[in-house]
Parts: structure tokens; C-alpha cells; sequence
């Protein structure tokens, strides 16, 4: 399901990653970057995940919520 609800978020039929990522790094960074700082440095303070986060990861952890199709 979330899949499904990813891609029609994102507007696309079939799951392509480099699309949803272009979007993120494109246009929701740049729309979110002045809003999210906090939730960006908490989230790399408290990462316990064996690779670093950038700006670009926080955001698609963020679209990973259970109820994702609520917040798009």
C-alpha cells in the first residue's frame, strides 16, 4: 500500500527511485529546508543508522510514516 500511495503522491505508475529523489532534492528540500532545520539537526544527532543523514534522507525517513498519504 504504501508504495502504491508513494507513487501516486509522486505521480508516477511505476516505482523509480531516481524520480522520487529528484522531487525530494528539487522541490520539497527547498520548500521545507528553512522549517525542518531542527527536525533535521535532531534527526542527525540521534542517528543510530550505520550510514550519515543529509538533508535528503530526512526528508524520505520522513515520508516513511505509517501514515504517509495523510501528510503528502
Amino acid at each position: 500500500i504504501y508504495r502504491n500511495e508513494l507513487m501516486q503522491v509522486f505521480g508516477i505508475q511505476t516505482y523509480n527511485g531516481e524520480i522520487i529523489n529528484d522531487v525530494i532534492n528539487k522541490e520539497i528540500i527547498p520548500l521545507v529546508k528553512d522549517h525542518f532545520q531542527p527536525i533535521y539537526k535532531t534527526m542527525t544527532e540521534q542517528n543510530e543508522f550505520p550510514f550519515p543523514l543529509d538533508e535528503s534522507v530526512c526528508i524520505t525517513l520522513l515520508l516513511a510514516w505509517e501514515y504517509f498519504y495523510l501528510f503528502h
